[in-house]
């Protein structure tokens, strides 16, 4: 049976745990000799006192939430030695992610629940439920990642005068999520609620809400809003300069979109090339880049600057989206042999993440390439992927040896039709 201990009892346990001396923690008319008295159990503690120690100690400890103090601990020794708990725990998660290896089940979510829910723990709630939203958002539960980003930031409302970074932290992922998901009224609303608390916000935080703003109507296709916005966001070069290039990028990236879907397509360009220069070349966006330029160019039959940009990539960090690109790039350019090896390049990637969309797609488009210019013979090699991709998706047998059986036969009437019903349908 668990044996409770006196308030003076757990001062002490969660004073030294907590690494702290007696004298550290007096202030506010609190004396070392009260603290002394109390945690001998020869004076009392009364809540007041109680709130005042803990104050001093949130101070020293930088209102850490992992070493939070609350008035309550210091009443119930159950509800401290969960806490301690749940921190082992958390710290062991925690690792876990940062080491890109945490892997949660269901059963440790509800124990965690349980206990946080049993002390009312907020503090807890919040690192954890932040923690659970990193989670679900690294293997791509955007929902579940919502859910859990919304109470805790519900519970850091409670603790907004020592963590305002954290609270605006917790609102500018929940208007991504959003926009990610394309609840984009929600977004706008959440949006306009923030920055209306614009004493709570430095400049650098309402400039950013802006950005996710402009965003949002790009969404909508309300192109003409979001360029409005962004001109305004960049118009001030020392407050970007400030901010950081990685802001003002997202900004430029999100501005050469919008002048692309208003036909502006020279500009879009001129934008994409300038920020190509400024941008690390192996940086997720640079490779986004490297793809949309490449469509761009290719489209437009533009092939000197295809084959310069083609040349630029650096192989190492092609992803099978950029390889299709690349693909269809070198076809262009009559450089079959490196079209072929990013064709094999993209179809691998795809077969490897089980990705149907992008193998098709690719697969598709190959098809209709040798189709066109009359190797016919390639498709041979062709048949050979797609067999290999079937043993691992099953549920796209039939749709796949159609297209092989149209290919052995040469019916190209039947297998553009095939692609034309299949289109909204995979």
């Amino acid at each position: 049976m668990y044996k409770e201990k006196t308030p003076g009892e757990l001062l002490k346990i969660i004073r030294k745990t907590s690494g702290l001396h007696q004298e550290d923690i007096t202030g506010n008319k609190i004396t070392r000799n009260l603290i002394s008295l109390i945690e001998n159990n020869k004076t009392p503690l009364n809540e007041d006192v109680a709130s005042l120690i803990a104050n001093n100690m949130n101070e020293l400890l930088n209102y850490s939430l992992i070493r939070w103090v609350d008035t309550y601990d210091f009443y119930t020794g159950e509800r401290f030695e969960t806490k301690q708990e749940l921190n082992a725990v958390y710290r062991k998660l925690e690792k876990d992610y940062q080491d890109g290896s945490l892997s949660i089940s269901e059963d440790q979510i509800n124990q965690v629940e349980k206990n946080l829910r049993k002390f009312n723990l907020q503090d807890k709630k919040i690192l954890f439920y932040e923690l659970f939203a990193n989670y679900y958002r690294s293997i791509h539960q955007l929902n579940l990642e919502y859910f859990y980003l919304i109470r805790a930031h519900e519970n850091c409302t409670y603790f907004s005068t020592y963590h305002k970074d954290k609270l605006y932290d917790l609102t500018e992922r929940l208007i991504t999520n959003l926009l990610e998901r394309d609840y984009i009224e929600k977004s706008l609303k959440l949006i306009d609620i923030t920055i209306q608390a614009s004493e709570d916000l430095d400049e650098n935080q309402k400039t950013s809400l802006y950005f996710y703003k402009a965003w949002a109507h790009a969404k909508v296709e309300d192109y003409s809003m979001c360029i409005s916005i962004l001109d305004w966001v960049l118009k001030d070069e020392s407050y970007y300069k400030s901010e950081g290039l990685e802001f003002t990028n997202d900004c430029t990236y999100l501005l050469s979109y919008c002048y692309e879907q208003t036909g502006a397509v020279k500009k879009s360009k001129t934008i994409l090339y300038t920020l190509l220069q400024r941008i690390d070349p192996n940086s997720s966006m640079a490779l986004d880049i490297y793809k949309h330029l490449l469509k761009l160019e290719r489209k437009s039959q533009n092939i000197e600057n295809l084959a310069k940009l083609a040349s630029e990539v650096r192989d190492q960090y092609v992803d099978k989206k950029l390889a299709h690109e690349l693909f269809l790039s070198y076809q262009l350019l009559k450089e079959s042999d490196k079209g072929e090896y990013y064709l094999n390049k993209a179809l691998e990637r795809a077969y490897q993440e089980n990705d149907n969309e992008m193998f098709y797609k690719v697969i598709k488009d190959c098809i209709k390439i040798y189709l066109e210019s009359d190797q016919k013979d390639k498709l041979v090699f062709l048949a050979s992927k797609i067999q290999e991709f079937i043993k691992n998706n099953p549920n796209y047998k039939l749709f796949y040896e159609l297209i092989l059986l149209y290919i052995k036969k040469n019916d190209l009437y039947s297998l553009s039709e095939l692609f034309e019903f299949s289109e909204n349908q995979l």
